[in-house]
Formats: C-alpha cells, sequence, structure tokens
C-alpha cells in the first residue's frame, strides 16, 4: 500500500464514521447501548486514543526509541478499560476535536512516509513481522469502519424500538 491508497484509506473510512454519527443529538451520543454499555462518544474516544497509539510509537520511533506496542488481548482489554475511565466525563466537543486532531496528526505523518518506509517486513524491528502501513491501517481505517458499522446496527436497532 503506498502513501496515496493509504491516505484515501484514513478518509474514506472516517467519511464513514462521520455519516454513522450524522443526525446525532448530543444526548443520543452519550446514551450507553453501541457495545457493551459504550456511548457513541465513549466509541469516539476509544477510535482516537488508538489512532494516537501508532502517532505515539511513530514518534517514540523517530526520537531514537523503541516503542513499547499493547500486544496481548489481555494488554488490549485493560488499556480499553483505562481509556474508558479517563474519557468518560470529557465533553463531546473536546472528544470530537480530539478526533479529528489525531487524524490530522496521521496525513501529516503519512504524507511523510516513503513506499519502503510503509511496506518493507522488518524495516521496524519493533512492529515485528508487521509493515507500518499494516500497524497504521489497524490503529485507524481498519478499526475505525469496524466500529462505524457498530454504530449504524445501534442506530438501526433503536430505529426498530
Amino acid at each position: 500500500m503506498n502513501s496515496a491508497e493509504l491516505l484515501q484509506s484514513v478518509q474514506s473510512s472516517r467519511d464513514e464514521l462521520m455519516r454513522a454519527i450524522e443526525g446525532l443529538t448530543e444526548a443520543e451520543m452519550s446514551a450507553a447501548g453501541v457495545m457493551e454499555g459504550w456511548s457513541v462518544k465513549d466509541v469516539l474516544s476509544h477510535i482516537t486514543a488508538w489512532e494516537a497509539e501508532w502517532l505515539k510509537a511513530w514518534g517514540q520511533h523517530k526520537a531514537g526509541k523503541r516503542p513499547v506496542l499493547v500486544e496481548t488481548d489481555a494488554e488490549v482489554d485493560a488499556q480499553n478499560a483505562q481509556w474508558l475511565k479517563n474519557n468518560k466525563k470529557k465533553p463531546l466537543d473536546k472528544v470530537l476535536a480530539d478526533l479529528h486532531g489525531a487524524r490530522k496528526q496521521t496525513i501529516r505523518q503519512i504524507e511523510n512516509l516513503t513506499e519502503d518506509d510503509l511496506n518493507r517486513v522488518g524495516k521496524f524491528a519493533w512492529l515485528r513481522d508487521r509493515t507500518l502501513a499494516d500497524f497504521i491501517a489497524g490503529e485507524t481505517f481498519t478499526h475505525e469502519r469496524e466500529h462505524a458499522a457498530q454504530i449504524w446496527a445501534w442506530r438501526e436497532n433503536r430505529n426498530r424500538d
């Protein structure tokens, strides 16, 4: 995947997410129930936190440090629980600003990556057998599409009631 394809994917997934939340009121976005008691606002904070993880790891790498990644299911679950707790009371406008801010940073970083950076397995030892493109995809558009689908399903189920 080259940078243009990666940029197109992160933009299309964001468009998809924004369509999924379009027209929801602040009260609707704060109501639990999208997934395991999470609200839309919680899901948006979660998406942002994972996108920030790739940005943090990349920043550490650029600073000459070896990034420490959350890898096991137990680590992921613990991290998700901590982020949920930390962001529960964050106002919706701040959640949305953070969501958009992280994406702007992602776009800036992707624009500066070479095809070799993105696609050579083993270039970054801290990624083990993954490419940087795969890592970015998992923390951004693949993850975002998964949660956009959950929001759509939640909306459809609410409309049936």
